[in-house]
């Protein structure tokens, strides 16, 4: 499993113009990618104009006590797909208690054939 960025306790966050080129159609059950960023009890956290290509699983989760998020201005390109399926699927998944959070002028392209493409 690779990832990208693991965020715990870090607040003010700010993670912007970065391009990630994931494992994608290339993936297996052993090698795959996992996020783009993975945030747990961390508040204040934007994320803007990235480009995030190929994520296996869910290109953003938010977990625990994750408060206060910004996306904006990021492209989704075939994440969550080959692999993820079903809550795995989402490009942005919280999968705790998150308040105010906002995502703005994203966009999500899935060609992967995910049956449920999502965020």
């Amino acid at each position: 499993m690779n990832g990208g960025i693991l965020l715990n306790y870090a607040n003010d966050t700010v993670i912007s113009n970065v391009t990630m080129y994931a494992m994608g159609s290339a993936a297996s059950a052993t090698n795959y990618t996992d996020y783009f960023v993975k945030a747990t009890n961390t508040s204040r956290l934007s994320i803007a104009n990235c480009n995030v290509n190929g994520v296996n699983y869910n290109a953003v989760n938010l977990g625990v006590a994750t408060d206060a998020f910004d996306v904006t201005g990021t492209m989704f390109y075939n994440c969550a797909g080959w692999i993820g399926s079903g809550t795995q699927g989402a490009a942005i998944i919280s999968s705790a208690v998150t308040t105010k959070g906002n995502i703005t002028g994203c966009s999500f392209i899935g060609t992967s054939g995910s049956a449920v493409p999502y965020v």
